[in-house]
């Protein structure tokens, strides 16, 4: 008998492009990995892992210079993809979502002023 490691869920789907959202990896058996984790996005763009617990890893998900893109998700123990039981593996990064510019109000339309 041999136990393995698998993951089976993400706590996002999807994310601001500007990256540092905290990504939860569900599974089991993540002790058993003698080589490290890290989470991948493809591009070449990989982030450590912290481990939780034995059925939970944690990282930040990237900065990611497409807006509006999508990316597919490995996890890797050295430089071998875990297996995945998970729905689906397919990130989306979303633009920033500007919600106010300050100063509101009184700017110059001459340019040169700070925001």
């Amino acid at each position: 008998f041999t136990f393995g490691y698998a993951w089976t869920s993400l706590s996002l789907s999807s994310f601001a492009a500007v990256g540092v959202s905290d990504l939860a990896v569900a599974g089991a058996g993540f002790r058993s990995c003698q080589g490290g984790f890290t989470c991948d996005f493809g591009l070449n763009t990989t982030t450590p892992v912290s481990m939780v617990r034995d059925d939970l890893v944690q990282c930040l998900t990237p900065h990611w210079p497409h807006a509006a893109d999508s990316a597919t998700f490995s996890l890797l123990c050295g430089a071998t993809p875990i297996l995945s039981a998970a729905a689906s593996d397919t990130f989306t990064f979303l633009p920033p979502n500007v919600t106010s510019i300050e100063p509101s109000d009184a700017l110059s339309t001459q340019g040169g002023e700070m925001l």
